[in-house]
């Protein structure tokens, strides 16, 4: 998917352009992907992420991931986030155990306010942006150009 994206259109097609997240079950597939693939990211984020540690195969589950991803080579920008009183709040603070016990960086933010809802997500979206786009180049003149093919 991604080389057909940026061959489509003027994308920084390198992975310090590139990051992957999600909201909820959608958490869930971007730290799965990222996980297995942290090549192709610089930066990966699960906001109420649900991760459940019988709903899905080891080699798809970030659970089982989280405790074998090599993350040396590639190494990613983590960020987790959810409120004190969301149900899939377990598993967010699982898996940030198991990168805490690995020495991986992440942030694991818990809000105090809020559910597993749009209101909650709405409130935090820009917390959300802030943190994917912390390394990107605030000057337009600074990315790579859309008349050269990406490296």
């Amino acid at each position: 998917l991604i080389p057909l994206v940026e061959s489509s259109f003027c994308l920084w097609g390198s992975p310090q352009g590139r990051a992957i997240g999600g909201i909820s079950r959608g958490g869930f597939w971007a730290f799965s992907i990222a996980l297995r693939h942290p090549e192709f990211f610089s930066a990966l984020g699960g906001h109420s992420p649900y991760f459940d540690p019988d709903n899905a195969l080891p080699e798809t589950n970030p659970l089982s991931l989280a405790e074998t991803a090599n993350l040396a080579k590639a190494p990613l920008r983590i960020y987790l986030d959810n409120s004190a009183s969301d149900y899939g709040s377990t598993g967010a603070q699982s898996l940030s155990d198991i990168l805490t016990k690995r020495g991986i960086e992440h942030q694991h933010v818990v809000n105090q306010n809020g559910e597993h809802d749009m209101e909650y997500w709405s409130e935090h979206v820009g917390e959300y942006l802030a943190f994917y786009g912390a390394q990107w180049p605030s000057d337009v003149s600074a990315l790579p150009s859309c008349l050269e093919p990406s490296p």
